[in-house]
């Protein structure tokens, strides 16, 4: 599947999700839903983060040597010791994604289930959210399969 094919199908299976837990009524609070539909679809392309032409990859490799750079800036205004921590802990990322084989561990429902729980700690709408943008971009590439 394509980047588009895998947005629309995250969206998609996202309002469908909530579309049925309305029905069952599940409380949603309302304003929570535009963020979460956000959220899935980013999830949605992020199992492609292992191909090195994926757009998703090429974002977070952006994201990760400016958020790497900008944290080395406030080390050196603010002498603090955790940006420096940071700054190479997301350089030791972005090296373990350039690493990773396309379609190997990434696109597993346990990598889904460790990331989704770490979002769902801080905000559990959110890892519910993640779960099903993530999901569906790995039932998107098992049903392309067949």
């Amino acid at each position: 599947m394509n980047y588009k094919q895998h947005l629309f199908l995250g969206a998609a299976i996202f309002v469908m999700t909530i579309f049925l837990a309305t029905q069952l009524k599940i409380e949603i609070p309302q304003q929570a839903i535009p963020l979460m539909l956000v959220v899935a679809v980013f999830a949605s392309l992020f199992p492609d983060v292992d191909s090195q032409v994926s757009k998703i990859n090429n974002a977070i490799e952006l994201f990760l040597v400016g958020a790497s750079i900008f944290l080395l800036y406030l080390y050196y205004i603010q002498q603090q010791m955790y940006y420096i921590f940071i700054a190479i802990s997301l350089l030791i990322i972005l090296i373990a994604i350039q690493l990773l084989k396309h379609r190997g561990i990434m696109h597993s429902f346990k990598v889904n289930a460790v990331i989704s729980i770490a979002i769902g700690l801080v905000n559990a709408y959110l890892g519910v959210a993640f779960f099903i943008g993530y999901a569906s971009h790995v039932l998107g590439d098992k049903v392309k399969k067949f």
